[in-house]
This record gives structure tokens, C-alpha cells and sequence, in this order.
């Protein structure tokens, strides 16, 4: 039996009226404050607690948001269906993309910074940062990004062209610039709005493949290769 395609069609099959937009810029504008005010007024003993429930709060809202319309979860890419071809998606990416990523960040810190590269690695357990990335900053973020903000935006706004067989228009420009914007949060410096451009990848995946899953395994992996050029550069 011939599988449907997946992408934002299937997000637009349903008669329901789209989601007002506050429904997701109020609860972004929410999650940013909060993790500002946690990042830069709480104490660090009670920090990591915050973060706890904020990062659940992106699974959370979604998923409730999505129940009060009384529409399945699985139309806004919140399912496991294809996980096996998902997941190949978002390593066929990285495979795609980390290469040419390595050698101009190596032009990036040789010749703007004058540092050489040095090999290292963060003395963290590799499986644990690894699922640390895929599964406490990933997952929350993608559900809540691009499992829930960009449909929205999609729902509103018509695509402008196909981009290897995704609709693109502003449902990912929008979502990845707000996702740009929600980093400085964090880290109040004009570099953390970089995060603009991987972010167009992971909401391409999201159009693509109809589901999470692939930026899931995209946004973890990337958020790993970028630590360790951090550690490999930062020694010189």
C-alpha cells in the first residue's frame, strides 16, 4: 500500500479553523521571560530545578493546546509513525551537512580568531551528553518549535515554493526566527542568533518527513558536533 506523503498537507487536512496565533506567541513570550529571569536573577542551587519545569512546560503546552482542539496529535508531527525512516532522515542530514559545517568552522576560528585546531573532547560521557542533547534539549524544543509553532504559522500562511519536496514559506522563516531570538534568553549575545540557520534545517525536516522525529535526531547531533569544535578550538 503506497504510504502518504508527508508534510504540512497533513497538517491542513482538518475543517477546524487554525489556532490563533497568541496560542503560541504567548506562551513563547512566557517560556523566554521565565527562563531569563531563571537564568540571571535565580540562585544556581534551585536553576536547574527551574529549567526542569520550563523545558516540560514545552512538551506540555503543545500537547494540551493540540488536545483542547480535539485533533490528533499525530497530525502536528507528534507521532512515532516511521521512526526507523525519521530518524535516517536526520542522520542522512547530518551526514549532508556536518562536513562542509567542520571545515568553515576551521575557517571561521583559523582565520577570524587565529586559533588552530587541537583535538579534545569534553571530559563529559559521551552517552550522556549525547542524550542529554537528543532528549532534554532537543525533544522540548522541537515539540514546541516545530512540532506546534511552525504548523501554526503554516496554517496561516500559504507556502511560497518547494524546497526538495518541502513547502517552504513563512511557517519556517518565522519559527526560526523566534527560535533565534527565544536563545538569547540564555545567553544575551548577538552569536546565539546563528542558531537561525541550523534551525531552517530542522524545521525543513519537520515539513519533509510530516513528523519531529528527524529534527529530534538533527538538533541533538548538531548541538553535539558544536560542542566538541568548541572544546577543540578553545585550547589555542
Amino acid at each position: 500500500m503506497k504510504e502518504d506523503a508527508p508534510g504540512v498537507e497533513e497538517t491542513r487536512s482538518e475543517p477546524l479553523p487554525p489556532p490563533a496565533l497568541r496560542l503560541v506567541l504567548l506562551p513563547y513570550v512566557g517560556i523566554g521571560l521565565s527562563i531569563a529571569l531563571t537564568a540571571h536573577l535565580l540562585p544556581s542551587s534551585i536553576q536547574e530545578y527551574a529549567y526542569s519545569v520550563l523545558l516540560a512546560a514545552m512538551v506540555y503546552l503543545p500537547v494540551f493546546f493540540i488536545d483542547r482542539r480535539k485533533e490528533p496529535l499525530a497530525e502536528w508531527g507528534l507521532h512515532t509513525r516511521r521512526l526507523p525512516k525519521d530518524i535516517g532522515w536526520g542522520l542522512l542530514a547530518a551526514l549532508v551537512i556536518f562536513p562542509p559545517f567542520v571545515l568553515g568552522a576551521h575557517g571561521w576560528f583559523s582565520i577570524v580568531f587565529g586559533k588552530s585546531f587541537a583535538f579534545a573532547w569534553t571530559s563529559e560521557n559521551f552517552a550522556a551528553l549525547l542524550a542529554t542533547q537528543l532528549f532534554v534539549v532537543a525533544l522540548p524544543e522541537e515539540i514546541f518549535y516545530r512540532g506546534w509553532m511552525q504548523p501554526v504559522f503554516d496554517r496561516r500562511f500559504k507556502p511560497w515554493f518547494k524546497l526538495l519536496g518541502a513547502p517552504i514559506g513563512w511557517g519556517l522563516v518565522l519559527t526560526s526566527l523566534l527560535f533565534a531570538v527565544g536563545h538569547l534568553a540564555l545567553t544575551p549575545h548577538p552569536f546565539r542568533l546563528a542558531v537561525f540557520f541550523p534551525s531552517l534545517v530542522f524545521g525543513w525536516l519537520r515539513i519533509r518527513t510530516g513528523g519531529v522525529a528527524a529534527p529530534i535526531v538533527f538538533h541533538g547531533l548538531a548541538n553535539v558536533l558544536n560542542q566538541w569544535i568548541f572544546e577543540c578550538y578553545s585550547g589555542s
